[in-house]
């Protein structure tokens, strides 16, 4: 990643054995990039760390595709 222009990371919260808030959270401090976080449930704590971190958009699933274009469109 770090030899390739990133724009986008989209990353589901809960992902086996990594955390999807951290890996937002990074790719925001490191690549200066635009952040979507999904989930089917956030708990008013990851909301609150979510805009700490500065991620872009919360995405509830479930979603339609063309629903995340929208986002995708707009950010």
């Amino acid at each position: 990643l770090k030899r390739n222009r990133v724009s986008v990371v989209i990353s589901d919260l809960e992902i086996p054995d990594i955390d999807g808030l951290e890996i937002v959270k990074k790719a925001k401090n490191n690549f200066s990039c635009r952040t979507i976080l999904m989930s089917g449930n956030f708990p008013p704590e990851i909301e609150e760390k979510a805009k700490e971190y500065g991620i872009d958009f919360l995405l509830h699933k479930p979603f339609l595709l063309s629903d995340l274009l929208k986002i995708l469109e707009r950010i």
